[in-house]
């Protein structure tokens, strides 16, 4: 993990489950709020899709499932990624790759 002053932004290099931690953290910072993070964290998870445990999408799925309140903007967001986790789940117990275009 870096600070590159040029780009302004963070790299983070870990591993699949590390990430899933940590994408796990994101979504429940970003429920709720009515910024532009509830797109950059959903849509991380999504690029994150395939290489994430199917523990860590489970309780991903389930924080979506439970939220009291997904924001005023962001309702369609979460829904969207939860119909995306639940296709990758049901890929996973079918023993078949979810295309993910």
């Amino acid at each position: 993990m870096g600070w590159n002053m040029a780009k302004r932004h963070v790299d983070i290099t870990t591993d699949p489950y590390h990430m899933g931690q940590l994408l796990i953290c994101a979504v429940r910072y970003a429920i709720g709020r009515d910024t532009g993070i509830p797109a950059t964290v959903a849509g991380q998870v999504q690029v994150n899709l395939q290489n994430l445990q199917t523990g860590h999408l489970e309780v991903i799925l389930r924080d979506i499932r439970e939220a009291r309140h997904l924001g005023t903007y962001d309702t369609t967001t979460w829904l969207n990624l939860a119909d995306r986790i639940d296709g990758e789940l049901a890929g996973r117990e079918a023993g078949v790759e979810v295309d993910d275009g």
